[in-house]
């Protein structure tokens, strides 16, 4: 398995991975738009295949995870990206590494807690806010939770 920074032509696939399980290329978190095609990122591969990936944004000393994805489950995958993240996130000379999750992934707020992230935030109906700039948010998960909340991460590096 090889970790890179992404280049132009991984674009199609996370292009691709974002539409189909995010409905479109278009992030949202905290009010923000990101388009995930200018954003940086790194990327796990193998072979040719993409593993996972993480896009991001720097703002002065903080860097927000907009996106952490691992296309292959159970094999650590996106804890060798979070832990590369945290690297890239210390030579920006940034001192924070946050991240928004949804009040209904669960397996990402397990996840992010064992990697030592912190809940500091629940923003109460923010994802409502949000499908005014993001319609294709769902109402519901595909287990028929409502989603609703932001919930905001963070970890000091």
């Amino acid at each position: 398995m090889i970790i890179r920074k992404i280049n132009e032509n991984d674009r199609s696939v996370i292009n691709e991975y974002l539409t189909h399980h995010f409905s479109s290329q278009k992030l949202v978190s905290r009010g923000v738009i990101h388009d995930s095609s200018t954003l940086p990122g790194i990327i796990a591969c193998s072979d040719e295949a993409t593993l996972g990936f993480i896009l991001y944004h720097v703002d002065g000393e903080e860097c927000q995870i907009i996106a952490a994805v691992s296309i292959v489950q159970e094999e650590g995958i996106g804890r060798i990206l979070m832990r590369e993240m945290q690297g890239i996130t210390r030579s920006a000379g940034c001192t924070r590494l946050w991240l928004i999750t949804t009040n209904n992934n669960i397996a990402a707020q397990k996840f992010y807690k064992s990697l030592g992230f912190k809940l500091v935030k629940t923003h109460v109906d923010a994802i409502t806010n949000s499908r005014f700039l993001k319609p294709e948010i769902p109402e519901k998960d595909s287990e028929g939770v409502p989603i609703k909340d932001e919930l905001e991460y963070e970890l000091w590096v």
